[in-house]
Formats: structure tokens, sequence, C-alpha cells
């Protein structure tokens, strides 16, 4: 059976994690800023832009995770299946 090393997907795990936690921000900032009548158009912009790096991040780990997979296996890390 063929072994990942913890430690690198630790490392490709970092980025996600990060964008994780500015979603999850821009989502609190967004709520506490619900004053009446004020606009909410930036906190929305803010949390939309945090979501789409946060998405992007993911689809970054698929690819990071699927390198390893492909090197574990005796492939290149860009070679596919």
């Amino acid at each position: 059976m063929s072994m990942i090393d913890i430690d690198d997907l630790k490392h490709g795990l970092l980025p996600v994690r990060q964008a994780e936690a500015r979603w999850r921000q821009a989502n609190a900032d967004r709520q506490a800023g619900g004053e009446a009548g004020a606009d909410m158009t930036p906190l929305f912009d803010a949390l939309d832009q945090a979501h789409k790096a946060y998405l992007d991040a993911c689809i970054g780990l698929h690819g990071y995770v699927q390198g390893a997979v492909n090197v574990a296996e005796g492939r290149r890390a860009d070679q596919d299946e």
C-alpha cells in the first residue's frame, strides 16, 4: 500500500484553513453590520470575495491531494491515472 506523508497534506490544507477563517470573519462582519438603513453592499461584496477565495482554495487542495496520490502511486504529480 502506498503512503502519503501527513505533513505534506497539512501543508496543502493551510490555504484552505486561512480562506475559511476569512470567510467566517466576513460572514460575522456582515451579520454584525446590519444597522437599519446601512449600506450592506460592501459587506456582501467582502463576503462574496471571501467565499470565492475559499472555493478556489478547496479546488487547489484537490489538485494538491491528487498530485500527492499520483506520486505515492509512482507517477508524476501532474500525471492522470
